[in-house]
């Protein structure tokens, strides 16, 4: 089998000058980093857990959405008002006032519901670093492709001048 860049296939040498590749050479590459990984697995390891930790403390230490769901009661607090207050409003400026403060409203469990998404995002990215603790230790070392390895943590490969760099997840 060989690999080839999709764009090489359908365009031709004229958008890309990189040929196939052939899979062995390929998954013998790919056991060569992990073995390189695995020979220097504390080091990146430490290294990983502390770049994700510092995301951590600076997008998560906040009390973001602590402050986002006051927020939101105090909006909420502001409607109650302004419905009993529209009673007695001919003018409309109530109603205004109300659509005004629905809009914040929306804009906040926007904020809220981004916060809440890159907090499981890096939940996720935690869980793969994990995923790559357990092969790099588990595995003194790669004798031969691990094509559940490769599957689980390589998302991509890019190959330029015949040179394959991993990508993991």
């Amino acid at each position: 089998y060989t690999w080839v860049c999709i764009n090489h296939k359908v365009n031709g040498d004229k958008q890309c000058k990189q040929k196939q590749i052939k899979e062995e050479d390929l998954k013998a590459s790919f056991v060569r980093v992990m073995n390189k990984l695995i020979e220097n697995q504390d080091e990146l390891i430490e290294t990983v857990r502390g770049n994700i930790q510092s995301v951590i403390d600076q997008r998560i230490g906040d009390n973001s959405i602590e402050k986002l769901d006051a927020q939101l009661r105090s909006y909420q607090n502001q409607i109650t008002k302004l419905i009993a207050e529209s009673v007695n409003d001919s003018t409309g400026k109530v109603f205004a006032e109300s659509q005004r403060v629905m809009a914040e409203m929306g804009k906040l469990k926007a904020e809220k519901d981004a916060i809440i998404q890159e907090r499981a995002q890096l939940g996720l990215a935690n869980i793969k670093v994990i995923d790559l603790e357990e092969y790099l230790t588990k595995d003194r070392v790669f004798n031969e492709f691990n094509d559940i390895a490769f599957r689980k943590l390589v998302e991509k490969v890019v190959i330029k001048d015949n040179q394959a760099t991993f990508i993991f997840n």
